[in-house]
């Protein structure tokens, strides 16, 4: 894959299970949802199609990660919900 590949919703649901496993699986149908309502990943449009950067998808699988914890009742520094906000 080159820096400027782009894949469609359901490449980048594939692409995410393969490489994060299915802790951090999301649908192409919740990527479509958080496209019109905010939280998603970065996405570039062509037309009326959407494509995905593999390092936009890593930086926010990774934003929605939380710290290393020892029970669901550690505090976590960051919330595995926080929406991801580009810089």
């Amino acid at each position: 894959m080159t820096d400027n590949t782009c894949l469609s919703r359901l490449e980048a649901e594939a692409y995410i299970i393969k490489k994060y496993g299915n802790p951090a699986a999301v649908t192409a149908k919740t990527l479509a949802k958080m496209a019109t309502t905010g939280g998603g990943p970065i996405l570039h449009h062509f037309g009326r199609r959407v494509g995905y950067k593999p390092a936009d998808l890593d930086s926010w699988v990774m934003s929605r990660c939380s710290g290393p914890q020892r029970s669901t009742s550690d505090k976590q520094k960051q919330s595995s919900h926080t929406a991801y906000m580009p810089q």
